[in-house]
């Protein structure tokens, strides 16, 4: 741990030091040396997230922590080692990151595996579907009287919000997900199932978004009445996001049995251009790439050799993904939420281990097994 604390010292030294040539040369439009200048604070930006990432490691935690940290730290908000300008640029590589992020997850995505796991899975998102909303939405509620300017909000709103909020806390993020299971290696059918989980819950909480907004219009607009076509809407863009997902991954597996060459190249291209594609089409660009991913791994050989380039790719596009996401946290909003924030992060706590805790026994899963799978989703 000494080693890396130095050498993060000696880079914080060294960004300084860019950070006041940066004042010195400006940022204008077009000028050379201020690109060059952002160029350089975000590779030492990689490199400092990784020594956080290294400490993280060392104490116990997994390294997205690290990086998120080194992102709060060396942010606008806090050490303003990045200016808020280097951060709009870094978020380049926020579709990059989640492209790689989805296809990797769809690659672990195992028709084998998920058999195995099936009948938990259904299970523990049969309770989990309720409970985020009774739970997390009515914890929201009852807490909102310490938001600022919750005076403001009716009733309803109030309501609205709450359902809203309580669809968003089903989710289990498959990018954080991927990343810890990638790094601890870990293998059996607690990740399956937590992997598995976080893929099924994303279409879940898509789902439960929509029912939510549609009921919070209900409450908030005069006359407004529910409309199944939001519905019928929801339904085709899952479908059709998926179908757009196996014939990318048909695609994928075109090239690799017949050019073979530039996969790394391959990937940033895909990476980048079907998820403007998927914007344009209106299609759920995390949808593709799952569907993508599944479909390389089972109905292929050649599942194992995409890990290769996409493990090339994944280090420096992870870190610069999470750190950028800890770097775009406003602190000061935050921290003014940060009591309901506090109450609701107990809460759904509270309703992950009674979910899976039922979920699993439903299933018939071992106690140990029930007692413990929850904490993976967290």
């Amino acid at each position: 741990m000494i080693r890396q604390v130095t050498v993060l010292v000696l880079l914080v030294g060294a960004m300084l030091g860019i950070h006041a040539l940066q004042a010195t040369v400006g940022e204008s439009p077009g000028d050379t040396h201020a690109s060059a200048l952002t160029l350089a604070v975000i590779g030492f930006v990689i490199l400092a997230a990784q020594q956080l990432a290294e400490i993280a490691s060392s104490l116990g935690f997994p390294r997205v922590t690290g990086y998120i940290i080194a992102g709060i730290a060396a942010g606008p908000q806090a050490g303003m080692l990045i200016s808020s300008g280097t951060v709009t640029d870094m978020k380049v590589f926020n579709e990059l990151a989640l492209a790689l992020i989805a296809l990797e997850a769809g690659l672990e995505l195992r028709i084998d595996s998920i058999k195995r796991v099936a009948k938990t899975l259904s299970s523990i998102i049969l309770f989990k579907i309720p409970l985020t909303w009774i739970l997390v939405g009515g914890a929201f509620v009852l807490a909102s009287p310490l938001l600022p300017g919750a005076d403001a909000l009716g009733t309803n709103a109030i309501i609205a919000l709450g359902l809203m909020i309580g669809a968003l806390a089903v989710g289990t993020s498959p990018a954080v997900s991927v990343a810890v299971i990638s790094e601890s290696g870990a293998k059996g059918k607690t990740p399956d199932l937590i992997l598995a989980i976080a893929v099924a819950k994303d279409v879940v909480m898509i789902v439960m978004l929509a029912i939510a907004m549609a009921v919070a219009n209900v409450l908030v607009t005069e006359d407004a009445t529910m409309s199944v076509d939001v519905f019928i809407t929801l339904a085709k863009k899952i479908t059709l996001s998926i179908g757009a997902g196996v014939l990318v991954g048909f695609a994928i597996i075109a090239w690799m049995r017949w050019v073979r060459w530039e996969l790394v190249l391959l990937l940033i291209i895909a990476g980048y251009g079907l998820s403007a594609a998927s914007t344009t089409l209106h299609l759920k660009a995390l949808l593709v790439f799952i569907a993508a991913g599944f479909t390389v791994a089972n109905f292929s050989e050649y599942g194992h050799a995409l890990h290769k380039p996409l493990a090339l790719l994944a280090l420096p596009v992870f870190v610069v993904f999470f750190t950028t996401v800890g770097a775009g946290l406003d602190l000061s909003s935050a921290v003014a939420v940060l009591p309901v924030v506090g109450i609701l992060f107990v809460v759904r706590l509270v309703m992950l281990y009674t979910s899976t805790r039922l979920g699993s026994r439903l299933a018939g899963d071992t106690p140990r097994f029930a007692n413990n799978a929850w904490l993976g989703m967290v």
